[in-house]
């Protein structure tokens, strides 16, 4: 097919994906911005003229040397890939926290076959042990609801509830939310990815630029058919950014706002 023309854009992902849940909705959007024209087809079994990786669990295997690739929120030899600081941002996050007082903070942590959650779970561990401090807790969550209450449910139960929660991402925070409300427990709560549902939740959240990320993957992958591989950088990291709302309201007593 002529480098310039629209063809057919697989998109591999982790199997059964939520399509309509706002991650992939927004990562589909910003591929169809960058090519117009394009057919775009999610786990196809057969072949592609060009493939967008989404946060992929592994390599897959028998796409064709020549044909383009491009990576987002992942990363494996030989293709261009297309991130965030998935550890700085956790890290910036649990800095945030530690600053408003918190020294028992807990953390739901997402796929661990996926690198992102990883990522995100290793920034956490790392800002509390600059600070000499342990976490409260860690739950190892699938990135749905159900492990964001599980985890809460475990926690409050426990003699010595955690003051503050970080969750790898929204829909898990907001099941930390959900028990933390039904229960009447007083708890700072964060999530990663600023969802629609995050903002009207009051969620503190890092917000993740996915249309960004995926339109620039479709601009690699126009320009890779276009001019050749030579023509697309190796890597590219788009920045996030910390939204404050009411979740993280609560401090524990007796905080001292002299501590760094």
């Amino acid at each position: 097919m002529e480098g310039g023309r629209p063809g057919i854009l697989g998109v591999r992902t982790h199997p059964d994906p939520d399509l309509m849940a706002p991650y992939f909705a927004e990562a589909l959007a910003g591929l169809r911005e960058a090519l117009p024209g394009w057919t775009v087809r999610v786990n196809p079994p057969e072949g592609a003229d060009a493939w967008a990786l989404l946060a992929p669990a592994e390599r897959p295997g028998g796409i064709p040397p020549e044909t383009p690739v491009v990576v987002v929120n992942g990363a494996f030899a030989g293709w261009p890939s297309i991130d965030v600081d998935n550890a700085g941002a956790a890290a910036g996050m649990t800095d945030f926290l530690c600053a408003r007082g918190h020294r028992r903070i807990a953390f739901v942590g997402g796929k661990q076959e996926m690198a992102n959650a990883r990522e995100r779970e290793r920034g956490f561990r790392e800002a509390l042990a600059r600070r000499g401090l342990t976490p409260a807790g860690i739950w190892d969550g699938r990135f749905d609801r159900a492990s964001g209450r599980s985890a809460m449910e475990a926690w409050g139960a426990g003699a010595v509830r955690p003051t503050a929660v970080f969750a790898a991402n929204d829909h898990m925070a907001l099941g930390v939310c959900e028990v933390a409300r039904d229960r009447g427990w007083v708890v700072a709560v964060a999530g990663f990815d600023d969802i629609p549902e995050a903002a009207e939740a009051g969620l503190t959240t890092v917000r993740l630029p996915v249309r960004a990320l995926t339109r620039r993957a479709g601009e690699w992958i126009a320009r890779w058919r276009r001019e050749g591989r030579g023509a697309v950088p190796d890597r590219d990291v788009l920045p996030t950014e910390r939204v404050e709302r009411g979740s993280t309201d609560f401090q524990p007593k007796g905080w001292n706002r002299r501590e760094p």
